[in-house]
Parts: structure tokens; sequence; C-alpha cells
């Protein structure tokens, strides 16, 4: 014989349950959300390689960056395209060049690729 009691605990325990799963799927999209704001912009430099010797005084800076992260090479901001691909000229001196580029997100941290160039005659 079923109890009444029994009847109402069931469904009772079904809806804690759903409950449950709701609520932390909310707080596991909250805690992902949260990880890319705050977490460092990709930042990936095509050309020119590091570490390389060239006779050019300048050379072509191409790379992509995270959309809406700020871009600075040497402390000169640089704007990127709507995906976040940029390309600058960079005049260099004779000698070793240093490139300090940087990417850094509004609320999160930064990425930073420093490239050495070294000019020969």
């Amino acid at each position: 014989m079923i109890r009444k009691k029994d009847l109402w605990s069931f469904p009772r325990l079904i809806r804690n349950i759903l409950l449950a799963v709701v609520i932390l799927a909310v707080i596991t999209y909250i805690v992902f959300s949260l990880k890319k704001i705050f977490a460092p912009p990709q930042l990936n430099i095509i050309s020119p390689p590091n570490n390389i010797a060239t006779s050019e005084r300048q050379i072509l800076l191409v790379g992509q960056v995270e959309p809406g992260a700020r871009l600075n090479i040497n402390g000169e901001t640089i704007l990127s395209n709507q995906s976040g691909n940029f390309r600058q000229t960079i005049y260099l001196h004779k000698g070793i060049n240093y490139l300090d580029i940087k990417a850094t997100k509004k609320y999160g941290g930064y990425t930073e690729d420093i490239r050495q160039i070294m000019v020969i005659d």
C-alpha cells in the first residue's frame, strides 16, 4: 500500500535535484565567464621571427591580438581591425633593436612578447 506522504516526497526530490542542477549550471557559467573576462589576451606575432639579423632599416610587424584588447609596441598604441589583425612598419636603427609588444585587456592582465632584431651593414 502506498502512503500519501510517499507520493509527495518523490516529486519534491525530483524538484530539488532539478533545482540543484540548474544552480550548478548557473554557477559554472558565471565562473567560466569571469575567467574569460580576467584572463590575459591572446597575442600571436606572425612576423618578424625573434632573434633575426637583417640589413633593412625597416621591418613589417604582422600579428593578431584578441579583439577588444589594447595593443602597444614600444609604448606606442597600435590599432587593430575588428578581427584583431594588425600590421605596423617599424623603423630600425643599426645594432640591436627590441620590440616590446604588449596586449592588454580592459579588466584582465596582459600578454607581452619581446622580439630582438639585429641590423647589420
